[in-house]
């Protein structure tokens, strides 16, 4: 990280004319942004925080928690770089920083540095929330999400605090130019319709505002006890407020709710009520609160929602405005057309909000009153700052009830033709990048896998020599920077909530199973197989829940009526340096493994590598319909939970989909095999059938490590005539299932059980075992999915040994 000297921002100008014109740099302090640095201290577990505001040449601080100085020059400010890059910035350790800034903050004694840009109006950052540290940190996804949420929390108290102090300037402009003896506090309760209370708790003396009287309907002769003002709620409402104001009398706790007061005459207000206690020596001293009036507001609220269900489908834009030009109704398609949502639409000026020019507006009004509508087409600003053309069409509607006149406006989006293009070229422009860079990748991953195996293996080899160990420390290093390199050109990023917890993947899964069956049909076999003692998962249960059902669906639609089987298969899994870690992601520790295997069509190399691409779907071709987000949202929802997502497939023979994902620790661990716990008691002479010579290689590695003396063929034809001319030096044939030259695995499994019924026979493949077909399943021989680690290649070999020792005085046959 480096430091150009007094780095500006593009709107700086604009920016320091926001912070003038808030009149935060003329508070000695914000009181309100204690709290929002202790939580700030609370939520990321950092010692120090602070929150910012720089002007032209200085930083200062509105509030902090430790920090190392007083007010700083603007060129030794690191929020500074904050505000010029316009987004979070994240100094992992000091040291490795150079510019004039570093000094300043390593001398402090500050090694981590993050902070996040705060704002008033949305546009200007004018300072910054920030947390740091004496010593150096990692930075995460989770700190960016919790800054994210304090800079939201921090620019919401700056603005109140701004709105507060100019509120404060327009009382005192009011006195003096008006003289009037009213305060602003009673001009605000009266336009806002907020009244204010307060219970003396040891004379309980209750008093209320004006409005207050006005919201309950009294006149104001005699001041209420608080047993006569909670009679004034409806009847199924007296209990929640009795409750919740009888907890804050005792225990000093806040609350708020809404509820329905009944006034003398009968009529009923919709309110909105509020109450804090006042703590003296630790106890609860004074009660006092707020009542608003949402009557208006709720009626309001009502009407418009009833014509915006009506209208929540059109495919045009509805816009009403009232006589005063204030919007009452937006509906959706008018939040896609125009940016603004709803909530952000409704009050605001319609001329405002759009940037219309209020001449043409007024004459395009007089039209339609003289003739009674008014069509054209007219170019309007959208949220973003681009033009949308709209062909408008604008009728008077007269008011009913509480509904005063207004204007409707019919928008037609004219511009979307021209949005599609541009989508249409950025897509191409993405399956341009995709087609170059996804040729290259495969192989480049499948020289990096059998490069970072051979170090692992290497390592386990080398400890005993430290020199040749670094040099395959540096040899690993680099292939993982090339692995991310690749990572990097073909990922996706994904942003949800999560909601992670420690889930329990088999009972969610057979929660799932009836909802998983009646979606797949009964034209399909669905089966469960599931290792004995899962582990938990740390995941969201309901993303995983729907992941697992898009998959059962994705495996339905590849399969045929009738024949098509669905596999569901959850194991436990300890990745280590070994082959599974260039495979996974680069993942390790352990992990529960959901596999969804199917029998149908499977995907060809172009598919595949293109199946978690948002959009990307092949079922338009087979005459299905699919949106194409199924994979790609799983994808996302593993990889954000700390796993990942692997693909399995050959065309014409079926499809295997792997999630990997992060154990919870909320149960004891076991400790994993050392590799010298991984042999067998003794060594074994095995036929390796594989016919990728990388994989053959590292599989080959992996064996010796094992103590075990492997013999390599590529073809199912070759490993016959080697075993027709060595039967006897062979103690477990290890095959993989598909191999080239017209002879399969299964083929040559079926093969040797005829004529050597008594060799042990391992399976290794990309599918889990339930997906292939019976035959493939010989009495004696074991699966071993791929990829796999050294531990578990270890225990596949010993219980293929171990089933062939007791099976050996029994005679099986193969149908």
């Amino acid at each position: 990280m480096s430091f150009e000297a007094y780095p500006r921002p593009v709107n700086e100008e604009g920016r320091l004319a926001a912070i003038h014109a808030s009149g935060l740099l003329f508070e000695d302090h914000v009181s309100n942004l204690d709290h929002v640095t202790a939580l700030a201290v609370s939520l990321t577990g950092l010692p120090r925080a602070g929150v910012t505001v720089l002007d032209r040449h200085t930083q200062y601080w509105l509030s902090s928690v430790d920090a190392p100085f007083l007010d700083l020059a603007r060129g030794q400010a690191l929020c500074n770089e904050a505000i010029a890059l316009g987004e979070m910035l994240v100094i992992e350790d000091l040291k490795d920083a150079t510019g004039p800034a570093r000094d300043v903050w390593l001398e402090n004694n500050v090694r981590f540095y993050a902070s996040h840009p705060i704002s008033l109006d949305g546009v200007h950052d004018i300072g910054t929330i920030c947390v740091f540290d004496t010593v150096p940190h990692r930075a995460d996804a989770r700190l960016a999400e919790q800054l994210g949420h304090l800079a939201a929390v921090a620019s919401s108290v700056l603005q109140a605090a701004a709105a507060a102090r100019n509120a404060h300037r327009f009382e005192e402009q009011l006195v003096r130019e008006q003289g009037r003896r009213e305060t602003l506090g009673q001009q605000i309760e009266r336009l806002s319709h907020i009244g204010a209370w307060s219970l003396d708790l040891e004379t309980r003396e209750l008093t209320w505002s004006d409005e207050v009287f006005e919201i309950h309907g009294l006149a104001r002769k005699r001041m209420p006890t608080l047993e006569e003002a909670i009679t004034f709620y409806a009847a199924e409402d007296r209990g929640v407020i009795e409750r919740a104001v009888g907890q804050a009398m005792e225990t000093g706790q806040a609350y708020s709710f809404e509820a329905d007061i009944v006034r003398p005459d009968g009529s009923v207000r919709r309110v909105s009520a509020a109450g804090d206690t006042e703590i003296v020596d630790g106890k609860p001293r004074r009660l006092a609160g707020i009542i608003q009036d949402l009557t208006v507001q709720r009626d309001r609220e009502a009407a418009l929602e009833w014509v915006l269900e009506i209208l929540s489908h059109a495919r045009e834009a509805f816009v009403v405005y009232d006589t005063e030009g204030r919007i009452v109704f937006w509906n959706r398609q008018a939040e896609r057309t125009f940016g603004w949502t709803r909530d952000e639409a409704l009050g605001a000026s319609m001329v405002d909000l759009l940037q219309i020019d209020p001449e043409e507006h007024a004459a395009r009004t007089e039209r339609m009153m003289r003739s009674g509508s008014w069509s054209g087409r007219v170019v309007y600003k959208s949220r973003s700052g681009l033009n949308i053309t709209v062909l408008a069409h604008k009728v008077l509607i007269v008011g009913k009830g509480r509904m005063k006149d207004g204007v409707l406006v019919v928008y037609q989006d004219m511009s979307e033709k021209m949005v599609l293009s541009e989508k249409m070229q950025t897509a191409t422009r993405l399956d341009a990048i995709g087609q170059l860079t996804g040729g290259i990748a495969h192989d480049f991953n499948n020289l990096l896998t059998v490069i970072m195996g051979s170090a692992d293996l290497l390592k386990v080899r080398l400890k005993e020599n430290p020199a040749a160990l670094k040099l395959v420390e540096m040899n690993r290093g680099a292939a993982e920077r090339g692995r991310d390199l690749v990572s990097q050109l073909l990922a996706f990023a994904r942003r949800q909530t999560l909601d992670p917890t420690a889930t329990d993947v088999a009972a969610l899964i057979d929660e799932s199973r009836p909802l998983i069956e009646r979606a797949i049909g009964e034209q399909y076999s669905l089966s469960i197989e599931m290792e004995p003692g899962l582990w938990l998962a740390d995941v969201d249960p309901a993303k995983l829940d729907s992941a697992l059902l898009n998959l059962c669906i994705n495996a339905r639609d590849a399969c045929q009526p009738g024949i098509g089987r669905i596999v569901v298969d959850v194991r436990n899994a300890s990745l280590d340096d070994s082959y599974v870690a260039s495979q996974t992601d680069g993942l390790q520790g352990e992990f529960i493994v959901l596999s969804v295997s199917d029998n149908g069509s499977g995907m060809s190399p172009e598919v595949m590598r293109r199946a978690i691409e948002p959009f990307y779907s092949t079922k338009a071709t087979e005459g299905k319909t699919g949106a194409g987000l199924g994979l790609s949202m799983t994808y996302g929802f593993v990889k954000q939970s700390g796993g990942s997502l692997q693909i399995y497939s050959e065309e014409g023979t079926g499809t295997t989909v792997r999630l990997y994902l992060p154990r919870s620790y909320e149960v004891g661990e076991e400790d994993p095999l050392q590799p010298e716990e991984l042999r067998t008691t003794r060594p074994l002479d095995i036929l390796l059938v594989e016919d990728d010579p990388r994989v053959q290689d590292n599989s080959v590695a992996m064996l010796e490590a094992l103590g075990h003396r492997p013999t390599t063929v590529g073809t199912a034809i070759d490993a016959v005539r080697v075993l027709e001319t060595r039967r006897d030096m062979f103690d477990v044939l290890f095959t993989d299932i598909v191999l080239p030259g017209g002879m399969s695995g299964f083929d040559l499994a079926t093969t040797a059980h005829k004529r050597w019924p008594c060799l042990p026979i391992l399976f290794c493949s990309g599918y889990t075992h339930g997906s292939l077909d019976d035959h493939a399943l010989i009495a004696r021989s074991k699966m071993l999915t791929k990829p796999y680690t050294l531990a578990e290649l270890a225990r596949a070999l010993a219980a293929t040994v171990v089933r062939e020792d007791g099976a050996a005085q029994h005679e099986t046959t193969f149908g």
